[in-house]
């Protein structure tokens, strides 16, 4: 699912996390069940296309919602999720970790309080995840 930023939704800022850089994230559900990366906030995507092509989301509770565009989410000045699909209708903002795993070279091990995101390559530690109402964020 893709989409551009030509139509843009705001998301609340207590929804982001600024980071250090100057970058602004939504904070992202690290989802072992997505199939996709998704973002409520298309405007923050970069290389973003408009979606001409690819059918709507399905939505974790059967929902189908429009991907208006499709692009690139910095999470750091120079890490990336590629192909993240913009959905302005989403209620949550997801990284989906067969996609890290595989596109990024990560793993991803899940502790109960926190999960850690590792690149493979150089054992170095990329972030943590906070576990929360029994999802990592």
């Amino acid at each position: 699912m893709q989409g551009n930023g030509a139509s843009q939704s705001s998301v609340p800022k207590e929804n982001n996390v600024n980071l250090s850089s100057g970058l602004s994230i939504p904070k992202l559900i690290i989802d072992s069940g997505a199939t996709n990366h998704i973002t409520s906030s298309p405007s923050l995507l970069v290389n973003s296309k408009e979606n001409t092509s690819l059918p709507p989301a399905v939505m974790p509770n059967g929902d189908q919602a429009p991907i208006i565009s499709t692009g690139n989410l910095p999470l750091s000045p120079i890490i990336y999720l590629k192909n993240v699909l913009g959905v302005p209708s989403s209620k949550v903002d997801l990284m989906s970790v067969s996609r890290v795993t595989r596109e990024l070279n990560w793993s991803v091990t899940f502790f109960p309080q926190l999960c850690i995101l590792q690149d493979l390559m150089t054992g170095m530690t990329i972030g943590l995840g906070e576990q929360r109402d029994g999802l990592y964020y």
